[in-house]
């Protein structure tokens, strides 16, 4: 894929960047800044990925490295979408809450833009590269969070079962747990942390465990919600996280959403019990990013 496709929605965020960016704390660089990575030119702001070692990620690390140049790179059809939407949406100052953010393929993308990202990652090996990169950059305006969320604050033992997908897990049956990961919950950080604002968009990607992670902030999305949510809708993850597929659907539907391919298609429950991408649009604002952005 081209960067051609979305260089133009990416200069229109670039060109207005907005003079009042938030001000994070920048985290440390534990790894040091020699570690493995790479710089993204493809676009007006370039910015530095730290990566995984090579043969480590053939997913995300390698990818980003190999479209470095062109911006073709790991789910970049669905950075274009996000960015059209966003720009259909007319959003001043966004602020987006990506969960699940791996090695920063989305954050850094966004914060690159000037935007303010909350991002969620409770694997060390990610958190600690996306720190780098972070830090690297000097992207004040990503705040960094080094756990997941769920729908308990608690510890997990997490599995990962795939090798070279630092990503895909799921909670551990065993009983022993040497390095458990930390989780919150969405609604305590909305209310602490990002003091009650909403976030515009959410990107969420954590295997199945999407609905757990978004539950909490169900009474809070009922008086104002994300315009536009990005997920992950596998069933055969949610099993795995013992998530029945159609209350995550429910979920979504009761706060109102209407829930689209990325290809623009609307889905219903009946044929998306399948894996898929899916962007959940605020139904007031379907008529606006359908006719701008497709």
């Amino acid at each position: 894929m081209d960067i051609s496709n979305y260089d133009s929605d990416y200069l229109k965020f670039y060109e207005k960047r907005k003079s009042n960016s938030p001000h994070f704390e920048l985290p440390s660089c534990e790894l040091g800044f020699n570690s493995r990575s790479t710089v993204v030119t493809a676009f007006t702001n370039p910015y530095r990925v730290y990566l995984h070692k090579y043969g480590e990620d053939i997913h995300v690390s390698e990818s980003i490295l190999a479209g470095s140049a062109n911006g073709n790179m790991f789910e970049a059809y669905t950075r274009i979408i996000m960015t059209q939407m966003l720009n259909a949406l007319n959003i001043k100052n966004p602020v987006i809450v990506d969960i699940g953010a791996n090695i920063g393929l989305h954050a850094l993308y966004f914060g690159s833009l000037g935007f303010e990202v909350h991002a969620f990652e409770p694997f060390k090996k990610n958190s600690e590269l996306l720190s780098c990169s972070i830090s690297a950059n000097r992207f004040y305006n990503i705040k960094l969070n080094k756990f997941g969320l769920s729908e308990l604050e608690n510890e997990m033992c997490m599995d990962v079962p795939q090798k070279n997908n630092h990503g895909h897990a799921v909670v551990s049956k065993s009983s022993k747990c040497e390095n458990p990961l930390k989780f919150k919950r969405l609604d305590d950080y909305i209310n602490s942390d990002m003091k009650g604002i909403i976030p515009d968009v959410i990107k969420i990607d954590i295997e199945g465990h999407e609905f757990k992670a978004l539950i909490t902030a169900k009474e809070i999305f009922k008086l104002k919600k994300p315009k536009l949510i990005f997920s992950e809708f596998y069933p055969v993850f949610m099993r795995e996280q013992n998530v029945i597929t159609a209350e995550y659907w429910q979920y979504l539907k009761d706060l109102g959403y209407e829930v689209f391919d990325l290809r623009g298609k609307k889905v219903t429950l009946e044929n998306i019990d399948r894996n898929m991408d899916i962007v959940a649009i605020d139904k007031n604002y379907v008529d606006v990013v359908y006719k701008s952005s497709f």
